[in-house]
């Protein structure tokens, strides 16, 4: 329909690739984790004469950014009370400013998944750190994304201030947001249950 150049395309994944029949290398974990291969996806975007053609960008996003962001790129007025958690960057697409405004990201799976390692999980990320609860157990995991994207070094004992801050932070958001947590199912019945993992309750 001759639309192409008046039409903006995105292009990614809701979710880092299934394991094993994907490898997300350098990344650990996979679709149904909280861990950065299964939330740090690649997005392309696509609109001729306004986003520069082949350009790369580093930037910090995530997926309710992008409804403000298509709003503001069509030239509409944002509807706040319909896109609370996300933020436009439509200006780092169009070239008129380099980067993201810092923030904090959040997410939170009170489930299991259907993936091998999917469990009860909630995560903080401010600035390069990032900490992971697991709500199994309530274990903590730390890591400094910059130096280790792989999250293969668990800092949660080394940096206790940064790890409590962290917690502090996401404890108050599950709080705003009513977050629902998992509990105990009364009806679980180990001896019926043969899939992973294996500590389900």
């Amino acid at each position: 329909n001759d639309l192409t150049e008046n039409t903006i395309v995105l292009f990614l994944s809701d979710n880092g690739g299934r394991e094993p029949e994907t490898v997300n290398t350098p990344f650990r974990g996979g679709k149904g984790e909280i861990l950065e291969g299964g939330i740090r996806v690649p997005l392309l975007v696509r609109w001729p004469k306004n986003i520069a053609a082949n350009s790369k960008l580093e930037v910090l996003v995530i997926t309710h950014d992008f409804y403000p962001t298509l709003l503001d790129l069509a030239g509409c007025n944002f509807i706040p009370e319909q896109h609370q958690d996300g933020v436009s960057f439509a200006s780092v697409l169009t070239g008129k400013q380099k980067t993201t405004d810092e923030r904090t990201l959040y997410w939170h799976y009170p489930h299991y998944t259907s993936m091998k390692f999917g469990q009860p999980s909630s995560a903080i990320r401010k600035g390069d750190w990032k900490l992971i609860e697991f709500l199994e157990d309530n274990r903590l995991e730390l890591y400094d994304l910059k130096k280790d994207p792989s999250e293969s070094i668990n800092l949660f004992g080394e940096k206790p201030n940064i790890a409590n801050e962290l917690k502090k932070l996401l404890d108050v958001w599950r709080t705003n947001v009513d977050a629902k947590m998992p509990a105990p199912n009364p009806d679980y019945d180990s001896t019926k249950y043969s899939g992973w993992p294996k500590s389900r309750k």
